[in-house]
Parts: structure tokens; C-alpha cells; sequence
């Protein structure tokens, strides 16, 4: 280059590293990388972020041992924010977020990248939309690993929707986040969310968001003030009912493809919220259909909450209910059904019409499976 007269500068310093980025080697391409950035500095040339971003590439790979040199770099940068000076650039951000969530897992890293991010000034270099939904995704996937419910669901409305939609991956891992911390009370929210971004017909996020809900006990007293009032917990698990009900008649209605059904886990943590909140009404609505989608169910209804459900008939004197219930146990195969009759026989008043189907049920149920 001398020869002809060119003085080398970042554009070809970052050429160089994107092609020691390529070397399979990882051990070589850091000595590269090294030697590189060396002779570099010695004839004044100073690094760009797209110089950083190929850097990241070289020493933190997927198989690659252990790098903290981001930890190094985000110190330089918050220093000193180099200005924009090649299209590589504006790759750095997203794949350093990337690194922060997927290589060193460090939630106070990612909090100082994107403190730097989040200046007026350094919005430039977030990169087009592709770059930019990888930047949050990595983001709010380690959010959802390393944060509290309170700080996690601080920086999701501040990110969403008006910055940025998360996919469907990262809606799950949120919700699943907030129900392992039991922080129930974000789960109407995410449901509502759900349906803006139009997640909501996604089997997964219904199975998520309904397991979620199942966290409770019941009725929250500082919510629910009086009995006019609808708990937030089961007006949520009614409106998600109500919706896939309605995406399922909407499909059979217009012949489409069914992509949202019903499985044996969602109408189990339905029946199991609707129970904690003692709206019999609704616990019947999904054993009726539980009973009708038997045959067509690709899980199972849980045995502990049908067991639960049938001790609510019995308290209630709904003898048809509980027969039905039975009914399902029996041709599902549940081990208990047996007990499951005894109790009925013994604490509900049946009818000789009743008591004949309940010996019919017992005699044709098949071999017996434990369901969970």
C-alpha cells in the first residue's frame, strides 16, 4: 500500500479483521487479530465500532473459549464513542448485545451497552431493523433470566411496543419469567399484549400465559374491593377461552387451517384458575368440553384438577357435571376412577338412571394409566 501511495485506515484495518473473523481456527485468528490492532496503532490508526464488532466476532465464539474482551471494549467506548466512520459500524451494538446474553451472560454488561445506546447521539449506530430487533431480543432475554418481575416489566413498557415488537420466543421466555417469580399480576398485561402484537393465536403463548395464571390462589383482596368487582386473574382466563373458542368457530366457519386447538394442559389450567376462583359456571364450560374434544385432545387433563373439579360437584349437588367428569376419567384410562366413582356414589344423590351410568362407566373403562 505504501508503494502506491495509499495510507492505510480503519476501512482497511476492519477489511483485514473480517477476514481473520473467517479463520476456523480460533486460536490463530486471535493472534491475528492481536498482531493486527498492534501494527495498526503503531502508525496512529485508532479503532471504529465496526473494528470492535469484528473483534467480538474473533474472540467470542459460539464454540470458542471464553472472551471477556467486550468488557474491555464497552470501557473504551464509554470513554470515548468513536465517530461513524465505516458501514461496519452499525454492526456492533447487536452483536455485542448478543454477546452480553448468549456468551458472557451479564445483565449489568448489557445495561452499560445499552445505557450508551440509548444517548440521542449514538441512535445512528443501532443499525437497520434487522440489527436492531437482535440488539432487544438479546437484550430482553437476558432481562428475563437475571431480573426481578418489577425491573423486567420496568424496561418491557419502556421497550414495547413503540420501540420494539418482541417475536414469540421472547414473549414466551417473559412470561415464563414473571410466573416462576409467582408475579402473577403482570399476567393480564402480557395477555393483552399478546393480543395487540398478534401472539395471541399461538398455541405456546396460550399455553404459557394459562399455566401462568395457575400461580395464584384466587381472588386478590386488594384488588377485588367488592363482589361487583371481576378479579383481573379471572377475567383474563376468561377472555383467553372467549378468544381461542372464537379463532377455532372463526376457522371451522371459513374452512381454514386450524393452527390454534385446545389441548388437555390449557383446558386444565383454565378449569384450575376458574376453580381457585370459584366460578363453577366456567369449570363446567370447560369440562363440557373437555368431554366433547376427548378423543381429539393431544394432552391430557390433568387428574388433579378433574379430582378437584368433581369434589366441587359434590359440594355443589351437580351430579350430571360429576358423572361427565367421571365419564372422561374412565375412558382416558386415569388409574383412580374407582375412587373417583366410590366418592360420588357415596356423597351425591343419584338417581337410579344415574347410578346405572355410573356402573356403566366403571365397567367400560379401559386399562388404567397414571395421568399427571
Amino acid at each position: 500500500m505504501a508503494h502506491a501511495g495509499i495510507k492505510p485506515n480503519v476501512r482497511s484495518l476492519n477489511a483485514t479483521l473480517q477476514s481473520v473473523s473467517r479463520i476456523p481456527i480460533s486460536r490463530v485468528a486471535r493472534e491475528k487479530a492481536l498482531k493486527l490492532m498492534s501494527d495498526f496503532k503503531s502508525i496512529g490508526v485508532n479503532p471504529s465500532l465496526g473494528t470492535y464488532f469484528f473483534l467480538v466476532k474473533i474472540f467470542c465464539r459460539e464454540k470458542g473459549p471464553m472472551s471477556n474482551i467486550l468488557i474491555d471494549i464497552i470501557h473504551r467506548i464509554e470513554e470515548e464513542m468513536p465517530p461513524l466512520q465505516d458501514v461496519e459500524d452499525v454492526a456492533f451494538f447487536s452483536e455485542a448485545m448478543k454477546n452480553c446474553n448468549y456468551h458472557l451472560d451479564d445483565v449489568q454488561l448489557a445495561k452499560r451497552l445499552h445505557s450508551l445506546v440509548s444517548l440521542p447521539q449514538n441512535q445512528v449506530f443501532i443499525g437497520d431493523s434487522y440489527k436492531e430487533s437482535i440488539y432487544y431480543r438479546s437484550f430482553l432475554l437476558l432481562l428475563s433470566r437475571a431480573e426481578t418481575p418489577e425491573a423486567l416489566m420496568e424496561s418491557y413498557r419502556h421497550l414495547v411496543p413503540n420501540i420494539y415488537t418482541p417475536e414469540q420466543s421472547v414473549l414466551e421466555s417473559i412470561i415464563k419469567s414473571i410466573s416462576n417469580a409467582s408475579a402473577i399480576e403482570y399476567v393480564p398485561e402480557l395477555w393483552s399484549d399478546a393480543l395487540y402484537m398478534d401472539l395471541a393465536g399461538r398455541d405456546s403463548i396460550i399455553e404459557c400465559l394459562l399455566e401462568a395464571l395457575t400461580i395464584g390462589s384466587g381472588p386478590n383482596s386488594k384488588i377485588v374491593a367488592d363482589e361487583d368487582d371481576v378479579d383481573p386473574i379471572l377475567a383474563t382466563a376468561r377472555a383467553i377461552m372467549s378468544h381461542v373458542n372464537e379463532v377455532i368457530k372463526v376457522a371451522e366457519e371459513k374452512d381454514r387451517t386450524i393452527n390454534l386447538r385446545w389441548t388437555g394442559s390449557m383446558l386444565g389450567n383454565l378449569a384450575k384458575v376458574f376453580l381457585q376462583h370459584d366460578d363453577v359456571d366456567s369449570a363446567n364450560e370447560v369440562i363440557m368440553k373437555v368431554h366433547t374434544l376427548k378423543n381429539q385432545l393431544s394432552t391430557y387433563f390433568p387428574v388433579a384438577t378433574l379430582t378437584t373439579y368433581i369434589d366441587k360437584c359434590i359440594e355443589c349437588q351437580n351430579s350430571a357435571m360429576a358423572l361427565m367428569a367421571i365419564d372422561y376419567a374412565a375412558e382416558m384410562g386415569y388409574e383412580n376412577v374407582s375412587s373417583m366413582a366410590q366418592k360420588v356414589s357415596e356423597q351425591l344423590k343419584l338417581d337410579e338412571k344415574q347410578q346405572m351410568k355410573l356402573s356403566s362407566i366403571i365397567s367400560n373403562a379401559p386399562t388404567s394409566l397414571e395421568a399427571s
